[in-house]
């Protein structure tokens, strides 16, 4: 019977004679009538244009012809198409409206039920089903849709009543008023903190007035709670905006001062993870970005900033915090005062921040960093890397030269305030604020190196007695160094003066950085051998030194750190590299640096290992030709070390991860500081991608953990680092079993993660490892090929199809067979407006036999599963028959297998087709393979016989034609059983 949308739940197209569909001519609409409208609706869903039918109900609604009936109608036929576009509370808004002309609709309640369902309310989908059940009991639709529900909210209520179990009994422990064991007090705090990593367990907690529960315990000041307490809290405000905020009322701003200030460094840090959960909150409020989406923005949310802001800036010359809590909010201030969207939004915040002398309160505790024992107030190693990561990301974020400029005035003038005092002490800060400037915004560290008198003053400070005094100079002009364009100028005036500090002093404190000083020097030429600064061999010589320094354990911390700075510059040296990589003492102790507090040497660690591995951007080597046109133009042609090919590259990299080169790097990266810039991880992700280069090497990654910290990476971070990092995650995911490799739900963040692989800047070695990731994902089950097609893959994959690079092809054809496993998928291919089919069929005559394996098993796939597919084989292209026939004769058998597959349900589905099929030489084929003239497997050879029987009784062939084998008298054909679909199809309209 032809189709229609009011006859009923359900919609069968059939043929009928067999006549093909023509040219698809779309109905007429008077658009002034609402029963027009809605029939033109009808006709673009059901053609799942899906955003056009929307626009004509909605037309049809405001029209309001035909009263309370027609309006019942068009506002469930609406609510299909929310559903469809994934809009359910519009879905359930229209639904409910329906209800309301019709309340015993049960049409207009499945809709609404269905949207309940996929918004995830499953407690109100379940009271609305048992109430669509009374109204219509018979309905096959409706009695597995209720049983559905029921087990789902019956699992839901046994994880929640589990979750609240748990929660309410740790409850009873943690917050009892009597005294009772301690440690069975902190045991019950430390289970609270593993609930609130889970949104059942927050909420439950949050529900059961956790907040306040925790902030009773915060009071108490007793550091055995306080740390559980916040770690707690933590966890439960997640990035919750509503609990932030409540959060905030309950605990206060001089409570979170207080813990951040605390001398306990894990508590300092716990507040400092919740401190940045509660301004990132407040941020989002304030932030122009969004304030066009709520223009009254709340005053109390803006002060409440503002207080954390002048908070921040008064703690950092505050006595009375730890030189952790000092750090910490360094990186609060990195994190939170700079835009995170420089396009998007305004600076409003850094100029607030300079206008409150933020600016220079960093610049003077920058200036008392060059001794960490004898500051005024406390600061740690890494005081000044953080200082140097503050001011740098404040002066990008100035937003124009006046800006700039008026922040490199205040810094000079800081600076020349320090050398009016004419003392050491504040020669030695200026020294000090020079090299952090440097470090930081190198612009503003360069102007203030060239004031009057500062080269000078750093030049007489070297010859000083004093070994303080010494050291402040040598840093300083070891940060001159870290451009090229003033190594030459250092090169003529400083080597000298380097070699006579290094030969004559016999302090190691000051040794060490006249030996990182020549090393940044003898390293100017980076991987250039013919532009050597020193004489052959004295690289080499000088990074023994470094490593003499890096493995005695007797030397202190600080003289390590100098060293493997040292190592940073001299490992661009191809010789330096092979003696580190088998140096075993050497990296253990730059390991041990890595596990180590002071994570100020984050930087010359993670270039060390970029240079040892080869992870730089590299020029292609230019070509013979234009090599002999510049020496006879004579200009210079860089020359690579023979040690610094990619195989020579590859085994070390082998040796630094059999070493535990990646566990190292991951230590790194535990604690979340301001040092650990997105630079930073990006060149972590290049070290770590460079290492994976062998498939054999990989595994040790993962037994490393380098799978989590990369996933992270791969989120966040420059559009290189997070390219490397989603490379590195699919190349592991390839090598081995994903659900092994991304254990848990991790497997299904995977297609998000990797999704920056397929664009087309990308290069077509990281489109072909996503895509051969994707494949491994597609094969284990329906839930992440779901995944893969709600992040849009389907389109991607089908024009990677069409490279022309084979391998590029291959992989995109393997992975759409793996996909055709999803009905969704099989959908997509259904849709007539389009030819896709017609690229599969073409790509079963491919020449690779992967290839041509893979679309044969896509287009088996479907016709096994759809009669649709079957009847457009057909007409999808010109070469269908061809095509076929290649794959049926391949020398394959398991594309063989396939072909058989395609050709018996494409003859049960589609009549024309059989008729062509008998008259071509496929016919032939099965034929042969049914007497088995022609080899074949048992399988093959049955499908033949059930593709002949099948013929013979829809008459299309003679049984008694001797051409034909049998089994005897009995023919076993595979005929797919007719599945009715339900009344209560989802997408059907009234």
């Amino acid at each position: 019977m032809p189709a229609t949308v009011d006859a009923g739940w359900t919609q069968k197209q059939e043929d009928g004679d067999g006549v093909r569909a023509m040219e698809v001519v779309v109905p007429e609409c008077d658009e002034e009538n609402s029963m027009s409208c809605k029939e033109r609706g009808n006709w673009h869903f059901k053609r799942a244009e899906y955003d056009d039918a929307l626009s004509f109900y909605t037309k049809a609604i405001k029209l309001n012809q035909g009263g309370k009936s027609a309006l019942n109608t068009f506002h469930k036929n609406r609510a299909a198409c929310y559903i469809k576009i994934e809009d359910y509370d519009s879905a359930i808004k229209d639904s409910v409206v329906a209800l309301g002309y019709n309340p015993n609709d049960s049409k207009a309640l499945f809709r609404k039920v269905q949207a309940l369902e996929l918004k995830n309310d499953l407690a109100g989908a379940y009271v609305e089903c048992k109430r669509l059940f009374q109204m219509d009991r018979s309905n096959k639709a409706i009695h597995q849709m209720i049983t559905r529900l029921r087990d789902r909210v019956e699992l839901t209520h046994i994880q929640e009543r589990s979750t609240e179990n748990k929660v309410n009994k740790m409850f009873d422990i943690a917050f009892d008023t009597k005294k009772m064991d301690k440690g069975k007090k902190k045991i019950a705090l430390n289970n609270l903190i593993y609930l609130s990593r889970d949104d059942a367990g927050a909420e439950r907690i949050f529900q059961e007035g956790g907040l306040n529960a925790l902030n009773e315990l915060l009071q108490e000041n007793d550091e055995e709670y306080s740390l559980p307490a916040i770690r707690a809290l933590d966890g439960v405000l997640g990035n919750h905006k509503a609990r932030c905020h409540q959060a905030l009322l309950i605990i206060g701003h001089e409570k979170i001062r207080e813990l951040l200030a605390s001398e306990n460094e894990d508590l300092s840090n716990a507040t400092m993870s919740t401190a940045h959960r509660i301004v990132q909150s407040l941020k989002s409020d304030v932030d122009p970005i969004v304030r066009h989406m709520n223009e009254t923005v709340l005053p109390e949310v803006s002060n409440d900033l503002a207080k954390f802001y002048n908070m921040f800036i008064d703690m950092m010359l505050d006595r009375q915090v730890s030189k952790y809590g000092r750090d910490n909010v360094l990186t609060l201030l990195a994190k939170n005062v700079p835009r995170d969207d420089v396009k998007g939004a305004t600076n409003e915040r850094v100029l607030k921040f300079m206008e409150l002398k933020g600016i220079e309160r960093l610049l003077s505790l920058a200036s008392r960093t060059y001794n960490v024992e004898k500051s005024p107030v406390p600061i740690s190693p890494n005081t000044r890397s953080n200082c140097a990561v503050c001011l740098a990301k404040f002066y990008d974020d100035m937003g124009g030269d006046q800006a700039r400029l008026e922040y490199s005035t205040r810094a000079e003038k800081y600076m020349k305030a320090l050398f009016a005092e004419v003392n050491l002490e504040t020669n030695m800060r200026a020294m000090a604020l020079i090299t952090t400037c440097l470090s930081g915004p190198f612009d503003v560290g360069y102007k203030l190196l060239g004031a009057p008198g500062v080269m000078e003053s750093m030049v007489a400070m070297t010859s000083s007695e004093e070994e303080e005094v010494q050291k402040a100079a040598i840093e300083a002009i070891l940060s001159c160094i870290n451009k090229a364009s003033n190594v030459t100028f250092v090169v003529e005036n400083g080597t000298a003066l380097l070699k006579e500090i290094y030969k004559n002093t016999k302090t190691d404190s000051i040794k060490v950085r006249a030996l990182v000083g020549l090393c940044k020097l003898g390293a100017s030429h980076g991987t250039d051998v013919s532009r050597r600064v020193f004489a052959e061999g004295s690289t080499v010589k000088l990074a023994r030194q470094c490593r003499k320094f890096l493995a005695n354990d007797k030397k202190d911390q600080d003289l390590r750190k100098w060293a493997i700075e040292g190592l940073s510059y001299l490992s661009l040296d191809a010789d330096v590299k092979e003696e580190l990589s088998d140096d075993t003492i050497a990296l253990s102790a730059l390991y041990d640096l890595c596990k180590s507090i002071d994570k100020s040497c984050t930087y010359s660690v993670v270039m060390t290992f970029v240079n040892v591995v080869n992870a730089y951007d590299k020029n292609e080597d230019p070509l013979d030709e234009m090599k002999q046109l510049a020496s006879f133009a004579k200009h210079h042609v860089p020359e690579e070390h023979p040690k610094d090919t990619a195989e020579c590259a590859a085994e070390r990299a082998h040796k630094l991860l059999k070493h535990g080169a990646c566990a190292a790097l991951v230590n790194l990266t535990l604690q979340e500081t301001a040092l650990l810039t997105a630079s930073i991880r990006e060149l972590i992700s290049r070290s770590v991608l460079a290492m994976s280069h062998r498939s054999e090497d990989r595994g040790m990654i993962i037994q490393q953990g380098g799978v989590k910290m990369l996933m992270g990476f791969a989120r966040e971070g420059t559009v290189p680092g997070m390219r490397h990092a989603a490379q590195c995650v699919a190349r592991v995911g390839i090598q081995t079993n994903p659900q092994l490799t991304f254990p848990g739900q991790r497997s299904l963040e995977i297609p998000k993660i990797i999704k920056i692989l397929m664009h087309i800047e990308c290069s077509a070695v990281q489109n072909y490892e996503a895509m051969c990731c994707l494949t491994n994902l597609a094969s284990l089950d329906d839930e992440h090929r779901r995944r893969i097609f709600k992040e849009k893959y389907i389109h991607e994959i089908e024009s990677y199809m069409m490279e022309e690079h084979w391998e590029l092809r291959q992989a995109a054809t393997e992975l759409m067979c793996n996909m055709c496993l999803y009905s969704d998928t099989v959908k997509w291919f259904e849709d007539e407006k389009y030819d896709r089919l017609k690229l599969i069929n073409l790509l079963c005559a491919e020449d690779n036999e992967k290839t041509r394996l893979a679309a044969a098993g896509a287009l088996a796939i479907m016709c096994s599963a759809s009669e649709k597919i079957c009847k457009r084989i057909r007409n999808c292209c010109k070469s269908w028959l061809q095509n076929l026939s290649y794959i049926a004769l391949d020398e394959m058998h398991e594309v063989k297998h396939r072909a058989m597959v395609i050709l018996i349900n494409v003859i049960t589905h589609d009549k024309f087709a059989a008729e062509e099929i008998v008259k071509s030489e496929i016919f032939d084929i099965i034929t042969g393979y049914a007497s088995q003239k022609v080899t074949a497997t048992p399988v093959v050879v049955d499908l033949a016989l059930d593709i002949l029987q099948l013929l013979v009784t829809e008459k299309f062939v003679e049984e008694t034609d001797n051409a034909i084998p049998s089994r005897g008298n009995v023919f076993t054909g595979t005929v797919d059983e007719e599945i009715d679909e339900d009344d209560h199809d989802d997408g059907l309209l009234a």
